[in-house]
């Protein structure tokens, strides 16, 4: 919800592209040169500076209290 700016379709992108980068883990596992660690941390980096870019910039409604 904080990486969407609260707004619906922004919630829905972002968690595509989550999930992308999930799909890209799996496909790319098990190549060789590819470290498998990096590809397993990349979506939860990636969601790491999404919200740390965002902070204070984002404010919940006023509606949830």
């Amino acid at each position: 919800m904080i990486v969407g700016g609260w707004r619906p379709a922004r919630v829905a992108a972002a968690s595509f592209a989550i999930g992308a980068l999930y799909a890209l883990e799996a496909s790319l596992a098990g190549r060789p040169g590819v470290p498998t660690v990096l590809l397993q941390t990349l979506p939860f980096a990636v969601t790491l500076v999404a919200v740390v870019g965002l902070v204070g910039r984002v404010r919940a409604p006023r509606a949830l209290g």
